[in-house]
């Protein structure tokens, strides 16, 4: 069976398989979303409109999403940090 990448219509997530799955496997999105890659084409899929909410809502949610990428980043350093402290005691 050939490999095929396909990608899912509604997350995005791309996958290598030897044959189209029933379901996306990251949001469990039917087959019927799920397209290959060479047909894939989200040109346009992104131009909406959002009202004041929406905008006010998208940016509270990246505010959050950075401060996340900031703690994660700071997390892995300590960690890091442990185990090698961890590694060298004797």
């Amino acid at each position: 069976m050939a490999v095929t990448v396909y990608v899912c219509r509604i997350c995005g997530e791309s996958m290598i398989l030897e044959g189209k799955p029933s379901r996306c496997p990251f949001c469990g999105a039917y087959d019927k979303y799920l397209v290959d890659s060479k047909e894939y084409d989200d040109t346009g899929d992104w131009d909406v409109e959002l009202n004041e909410t929406d905008k006010a809502n998208a940016e509270k949610a990246l505010v959050v999403e950075v401060s996340n990428a900031l703690f994660y980043k700071c997390s892995a350093k300590k960690v890091k940090e442990l185990m090698v402290k961890n590694y060298l005691r004797f």
